[in-house]
């Protein structure tokens, strides 16, 4: 009867547990993302691999990781991204939602912004997934 008792009470824990495991390696996307690329004017860059548009979408850039207010390189990152984005319509493809900011490919007469952006040397790992 010992024993029964341990397994119950040792299955009722991992079913609380196991869902939350699945959904942190797992993630479910978001059905209010457009299937679909979108254009966009840029309202402002906020940092390196961070831009508003004038609809008040946040659109992180995927696929670099810029250096934060801080780090060496932030300023000559985000102003790249502001000399190549700020003021002009971009396409974008989203991907997923990460800290409320609309994870995408960001577009400008068909160059890959973020592409360009690492490829000049601005991202702190070399085609970090965000």
């Amino acid at each position: 009867m010992r024993h029964f008792r341990i397994g119950l009470v040792a299955s009722a824990l991992l079913a609380l547990v196991a869902p939350r495991e699945a959904n942190a390696q797992w993630r479910e996307p978001d059905r209010t993302l457009p299937a679909h690329p979108s254009s966009c004017t840029v309202a402002r860059v906020i940092d390196g691999d961070t831009l508003q548009c004038t609809d008040g979408r946040r659109i992180r850039l995927r696929g670099i990781d810029a250096p934060e207010r801080g780090e060496r390189g932030h300023r000559a990152a985000t102003e790249a991204l502001r000399r190549r984005v700020e003021g002009r319509s971009v396409t974008v493809t989203p991907h997923h939602i990460n800290r409320g900011r609309i994870v995408a490919d960001v577009t400008v007469e068909g160059r890959n912004v973020g592409q360009e952006l690492d490829r000049l040397g601005h991202s702190k790992r070399r085609g970090a997934r965000r």
